[in-house]
């Protein structure tokens, strides 16, 4: 199997296919922000959470092609299989079912009718998107004035670097609530906090470069506004960009990944460490 390269590494590679994907789309706004149209079908047409789409051109995951997608409630597209639970999970997933999370998080359940999507345009290249608009939080926490809107895009990128390769945008409008009353402490259960995630996945087992996640992704408050890492408002770039490479489909990221963090030991021998030359220091003062 084709290793690919890590998503820090794969920046530099990406920079060029950044700066060429954006001079050839032409959005409606200067700003990364939801695009009108792409809504012949709404999540209301079905009787589920999910919906089959078709994209209208073949995106490549991994190995595998797709014509397809599967629309979900809580803002998620998958490939090839439509189960996945609708509490917001960390990514990668280590499955084998790609997934593209502009914002997942378990939202209300009625308001099927408010995502919609199908085919377009964008710069004279096919597209597809999703826009979850005015999406509230599922539980009690469903109050008056809490409301996400986003929009996925898929843009077909076959003419310039073969068939199956596309860019990835993450669009956001409005982003007011990263935790549904399912993630909350109810009767009798311990808390289990799950903030909303943001990335995508390859569906290849979590290896380098397989995988994206968004700074601030399951961390509390970080991608809202007034946040670390607000995701309103970004510069104009492609959010990750699929590119073929021997046959199998590699994931060039845009967005930086979340810094792994720091083992407790490691992170208790390097106060330790610390701490010890401060002390030697200040003998040396006496």
């Amino acid at each position: 199997m084709t290793k690919f390269a890590s998503i820090s590494g794969a920046r530099a590679a990406l920079a060029a296919c950044v700066m060429a994907a954006s001079a050839a789309v032409s959005f409606a706004a200067e700003a990364l922000s939801v695009q009108p149209g792409f809504d012949s079908a709404s999540l209301g047409d079905s009787a589920g959470h999910a919906a089959q789409a078709d994209i209208g051109f073949t995106v490549q995951m991994g190995a595998l092609k797709f014509d397809s997608l599967y629309v979900h409630l809580n803002g998620v597209v998958t490939f090839g299989d439509d189960r996945l639970g609708l509490a917001p999970r960390s990514i990668p997933r280590g499955g084998q079912t790609p997934i593209l999370a502009p914002f997942w998080v378990d939202v209300d359940s009625r308001l099927r009718e408010n995502v919609t999507y199908g085919q377009g345009m964008v710069g004279g290249a096919s597209a597809f998107g999703v826009t979850w608009r005015d999406m509230t939080p599922f539980g009690r926490n469903a109050r008056r004035g809490v409301l996400n809107t986003f929009q996925l895009l898929l843009v077909d990128r076959s003419a310039a670097a073969g068939v199956g390769a596309f860019d990835i945008y993450y669009l956001y409008e409005e982003l007011t609530f990263d935790q549904s009353m399912s993630s909350r402490r109810r009767r009798g259960a311990a808390r289990d906090q799950r903030y909303a995630t943001a990335g995508g996945d390859l569906g290849m087992g979590g290896g380098p470069g397989t995988y994206f996640e968004l700074l601030g992704s399951g961390m509390a408050g970080a991608m809202l506004a007034g946040g670390m890492n607000p995701l309103v408002d970004r510069p104009l770039a492609p959010t990750a960009s699929i590119r073929l490479n021997q046959g199998m489909a590699g994931l060039m990221s845009s967005a930086p990944p979340i810094p792994a963090p720091v083992p407790p030991s490691l992170a208790f021998m390097a106060a330790t460490i610390g701490f010890g030359a401060l002390a030697r220091r200040l003998r040396r003062r006496v």
